[in-house]
C-alpha cells in the first residue's frame, strides 16, 4: 500500500514528507533546491542515488545529506518497493540562531554524505524520525517548534556519528560509471555550447549515441536532454538572481538558440517564467 503524507505550512522553512511506494518511480525531473538543505532517510528497500556527478547505493538505514543547489535524484535498483522520510529546510529555520547552528550544518552538508548506520544507531535515528511522523499526523499545539527540535536532535546525532566513524559512501563502480563521471564533467564544462548534442558528446567519447543514451539513463536516472537542460537552467537561475543581464542574453549564454524554447524549458523546470522568477527572487 502506498503512503504519501507531508507537513508544510505556507512560507514555512521546514517541509517533511513520508512516502512508501511499491511501484516504479523516481524523483521529479531536474531535482535540485536553490536554497534548501535535504535529509533523506531510507526506512526500507534499496535505491540508486545520483548526486552531483556520481551514483551511489543507498540501503535501508542510510542517511543522506544534500546541500543547497546540488542536483540529485533517486531511482530503483532491482526492486520498486521502498519507504523513505524526506526533510527539506532552509536557512530561515535557524535565522535567529545562525551562529549557533552554522557549524552543525557545515559538518553534515559540506560534502556528499551518506551515513550507514548500525542497528543501534538506526533505532536512535528512527525514534526521532517516527516521532516526526507522529507529530505531523497529530498537528497539536507548537508542532512546528517540536519538529524543529527533533531536526536539531537528528543533526546532532549525525555529527556525533561522524565524530566516531568515517562515512563510507558506496559509489557505483565499473567502467560505465567511471566513463559517465567523465561525461558529466564534460557536459558541466561545455553546457553553454548550443551544439552540445547527444551525437557530439558521443563522438567526443568514441561511443555511439545509442549507447550513450542508454548508459546515461541507467547511471543517472536522467535522459541526456533532461540533464543538459537542468545544468543550463540552474545557471540561468543564478544569472537571473545575481545579474542584470537581459533574459534573451541569459538564454544565449547558457546554450539556448531560441528564447521561446528557453522560456518553455525554464517554466517546465521552475514553474515560473524567467521574468517572474527574477522578480520574486529579487524581492
Amino acid at each position: 500500500m502506498d503512503i504519501n503524507f507531508s507537513y508544510q505550512k505556507p512560507n514555512d522553512p521546514l517541509h517533511i514528507s513520508h512516502r512508501k511506494r511499491d511501484t516504479k518511480d523516481a524523483m521529479p525531473d531536474y531535482h535540485t533546491h536553490v536554497d534548501h538543505y535535504e535529509v533523506y532517510y531510507l526506512i526500507n528497500g534499496k535505491r540508486k542515488y545520483f548526486i552531483n556527478d556520481k551514483t551511489y547505493y543507498v540501503n535501508s538505514g542510510n542517511l543522506v545529506f544534500i546541500n543547497k543547489g546540488i542536483l540529485h535524484r533517486t531511482f530503483y535498483v532491482d526492486q520498486y518497493e521502498h519507504e523513505r522520510l524526506l526533510i527539506n529546510f532552509n536557512d530561515q529555520l535557524f535565522a535567529n540562531e545562525k551562529n549557533t547552528y552554522s557549524s552543525l550544518l557545515q559538518a553534515v552538508f559540506n560534502q556528499t554524505l551518506i551515513i550507514q548506520l548500525n542497528r543501534h544507531e538506526q533505532q536512535e535515528i528512527e525514534y526521532i524520525l517516527f516521532k516526526m511522523i507522529s507529530e505531523m499526523q497529530k498537528e497539536e499545539d507548537c508542532v512546528d517548534l517540536f519538529l524543529k527540535t527533533l531536526l536539531i536532535q537528528l543533526l546532532i546525532s549525525s555529527v556525533r556519528y561522524l565524530n566516531r566513524n568515517t562515512a563510507d559512501t558506496q559509489e557505483f563502480t565499473g567502467s560505465v560509471y567511471h566513463k559517465m563521471t567523465d561525461i558529466i564533467h564534460y557536459i558541466n564544462k561545455h553546457y553553454h555550447t548550443s551544439e552540445l548534442t547527444l551525437d557530439s558528446v558521443a563522438d567526443e567519447f568514441f561511443i555511439s549515441s545509442y549507447y550513450l543514451s542508454r548508459i546515461f539513463k541507467k547511471a543517472t536516472g536522467f535522459t541526456y536532454s533532461e540533464y543538459l537542460n537542468h545544468v543550463r537552467i540552474q545557471e540561468a537561475q543564478r544569472l537571473l538572481r545575481e545579474s542584470e543581464m537581459k533574459v534573451i542574453d541569459i538564454a544565449g549564454k547558457v546554450g539556448f538558440n531560441s528564447l521561446t524554447h528557453f522560456g518553455r524549458v525554464f517554466k517546465n523546470h521552475t514553474r515560473y517564467t524567467p521574468s517572474y522568477y527574477r522578480r520574486i527572487h529579487n524581492n
